[in-house]
């Protein structure tokens, strides 16, 4: 497979001009560069495909390929970037119950509002909390 650009190439129309990048580069003081290598992601097909098919399975799977970029960053700030990145899991695991809970809480005031006798018991319990507080 012939490319029309190089890793230097790549890296200058990528990392260059763009603010992001620069200000990231910045902030963990690190360095990128160009590299030689080419990551190749293979596209995932299901075997069951291929059997539904009833054809034989191919050999030969297509290869996505671009380039590497070589980042040099220090180790504080590669430990920070790590911390970070579990932080970030946190969140979505937070967002996703809170995605849970909300639905819930819709799915709860649509049988209150749909049945007249969930509802008046409904505000009896919230009236009961109230004076317990």
């Amino acid at each position: 497979m012939k490319y029309n650009y190089t890793a230097t190439d790549y890296l200058n129309k990528s990392l260059d001009g763009d603010r992001m990048v620069n200000r990231f580069l910045d902030r963990y003081e690190s360095h990128a560069g160009p590299s030689h290598k080419l990551y190749a992601k293979r596209q995932v097909v299901a075997y069951r495909d291929w059997l539904a098919d009833g054809g034989p399975i191919p050999f030969h799977q297509d290869v996505e390929r671009e380039p590497y970029v070589e980042m040099y960053i220090p180790q504080h700030r590669f430990r920070q970037l790590v911390e970070l990145d579990q932080d970030y899991d946190d969140l979505c695991r937070q967002a996703s119950n809170s995605n849970a809970v909300i639905a819930q809480m819709r799915e709860e005031e649509h049988i209150r509002n749909s049945n007249p006798s969930v509802k008046a018991a409904y505000e009896k319990y919230k009236m009961l909390l109230e004076i317990c507080r």
